[in-house]
């Protein structure tokens, strides 16, 4: 309620618009645009409508969008004598018109609370405008004059001033609940921010076109740079060479189409006299490549451990292979009759004897190599090879165990062979161990695939059984140290769950990846791809 009510409306003053600027569509949008507060609004709004339509006083309702309870935000007044906002109740809402059109009431006789408001004031007769937007009441706009009737002209103008007045609520409702959304945005932003910031973790986070996007403190420590430095710029700058060499590669092996589904990415790699592990997520949206996450960890300390764990090892490994071999050679000298003839019972003892010892001796040899892998001392004898001939001598090497079960072996090649830079020994074992690991579950008279073929700039190598499959949660981790299908049961099976960590460990060696695809019921496929010569030339420059 104000006496001698003054709007200002900052860039244009009511009392300077003639009835036909008021008229103007374009003025009344830009004047319901310069408000978002809705009681401010309504109040410069209502005041319009007083104006426009030559009216003594007025009152605007609006509806609760949640209750549907009347309120009325704005009143007004011209003359000095007192008008209070109206009682509120069924009256009132009789009032309320729906259809659209506005419609007038002649000299108000006092039936309800409201329209007593409005006679007290001086209003002689009253119309009533519903605010409606998007064919939605939001509320109502109640006008009276001391004059005669409100004449046509009048109604249109208060109807079109209610119609945007319907629009400001809307846009204010809007801008409310946008700033609400903004504030908890920001809210949340600042605490990821928070988050981020203390993480013991580095994080860099790159678009699309390799563009550093994000950089926590934690990872200007690990890289030994600053956040401002790096910002905008393309992983390509980054300093070490050690460091650049290794985030190219993993961007690389995101962006380029390899065959491989795009997946967690995990390597380590020097910086400086720290040894830190890098993993890498990408970034998809609707399945198109946006970016990629990096988690940078300084593993220095776990890397020394780790060393001195394998050392051991490595001791322990060298120092049972000679007892062993001895042991081997004793016992196929027994078997060979070079002490004499062997009774059948004793022949029988030793033929237990030495499967175990030949146990033994894969377990001791595995984990020799995981050891030798882990500190960096798994030598590789690079030399153009084709896996398809791995892969044949892979699997003359196991038809003999393929034979005991029984299970058949079949090479294939799709296209052209092509050849790799790679290890034909260490290529030959990968094969080896993924035909080992496929016999072994595979059920009696089914058939093992090795399919051999060139895509996308690899040789990708498939080892496929028919057996019962591997869940999903065991899928994970098939390729962990010491990790078996269904837990220590299966090591009667004769596994020592070392063969497919040993594998990953070799074709990681040689910029290539592995992973495994399987069907419960169905079978399962080991798959591995290697870059081809040229590819891998790219590589190394």
């Amino acid at each position: 309620m104000l006496d001698n009510p003054s709007v200002d409306t900052a860039a244009v003053r009511i009392d300077s618009l003639s009835f036909e600027d008021l008229l103007s569509l374009d003025s009344l949008c830009w004047l319901h645009r310069a408000r978002a507060d809705v009681s401010e609004c309504l109040r410069f709004m209502l005041e319009m409508a007083v104006q426009a339509t030559s009216s003594r006083c007025g009152v605007v309702f609006i509806r609760n969008r949640n209750n549907g309870a009347l309120t009325a935000p704005a009143s007004l007044k011209i003359s000095r004598s007192n008008l209070k906002t109206p009682l509120i109740n069924d009256a009132a809402l009789e009032l309320e018109n729906l259809d659209g059109a506005p419609w007038r009431i002649l000299n108000p006789s006092g039936n309800s609370p409201l329209v007593d408001s409005l006679t007290k004031a001086g209003a002689r007769s009253v119309i009533s405008v519903p605010m409606k937007a998007d064919g939605t009441a939001r509320g109502f706009m109640l006008l009276g004059t001391a004059s005669g009737e409100y004449s046509r002209k009048q109604a249109e103008a208060a109807a079109t001033i209610a119609r945007y007045s319907a629009l400001a609520i809307e846009r204010a409702e809007a801008c409310e609940k946008a700033q609400e959304t903004f504030l908890e945005m920001d809210a949340e932003r600042s605490r990821l921010e928070s988050i981020l910031t203390h993480l013991a973790d580095g994080v860099v986070v790159c678009d699309a076109d390799s563009r550093i996007v994000l950089v926590n403190r934690a990872a200007e420590e690990i890289m030994e740079v600053h956040a401002q430095d790096i910002l905008g710029k393309s992983v390509a700058t980054l300093r070490p060479t050690e460091l650049r060499k290794a985030l190219l590669n993993i961007v690389r092996q995101q962006t380029e189409p390899t065959g491989v589904e795009l997946q967690l990415r995990e390597v380590k790699i020097e910086v400086g006299q720290k040894i830190v592990r890098v993993s890498a997520s990408p970034i998809t949206t609707a399945g198109q490549y946006q970016g990629l996450a990096m988690a940078l960890q300084d593993i220095t300390a776990e890397e020394e451990l780790g060393r001195a764990k394998a050392e051991f090892v490595s001791t322990v490994g060298h120092e049972l292979k000679t007892p062993l071999t001895s042991l081997k050679g004793s016992i196929g000298l027994a078997l060979g009759q070079a002490a004499g003839a062997v009774e059948p019972k004793v022949r029988e003892l030793l033929g237990i004897a030495e499967n175990n010892l030949n146990r033994l001796i894969r377990l001791v040899d595995d984990m020799m190599d995981i050891a030798n892998i882990e500190n960096g001392r798994m030598g590789l004898r690079l030399e153009p090879v084709s896996l398809y001939e791995c892969a044949v001598e892979a699997v003359k090497e196991m038809q003999n165990v393929a034979a005991e079960k029984p299970v058949s072996l079949a090479v294939r090649l799709v296209g052209a062979p092509q050849a790799v830079v790679a290890d034909p020994d260490r290529m030959e074992q990968v094969i080896t161990n993924l035909l080992s690991n496929a016999i072994r579950f595979s059920p009696v008279n089914s058939e093992v695939i090795v399919t051999i073929r060139r895509l996308h700039g690899h040789v990708r190598v498939s080892v496929q059984d028919f057996g019962t499959g591997i869940p999903g949660k065991d899928l994970k981790r098939i390729f962990d140290k010491f990790y078996q299908v269904g837990g220590p049961a299966h090591r009667k099976d004769g596994g020592s769950g070392l063969g497919l960590a040993i594998s990953k460990a070799i074709v990681e060696q040689h910029g290539g990846r592995i992973y495994a695809r399987s069907i419960v019921g169905q079978g399962s496929s080991f798959i591995f791809a290697i870059p081809v010569i040229n590819e891998a030339d790219k590589v190394g420059k």
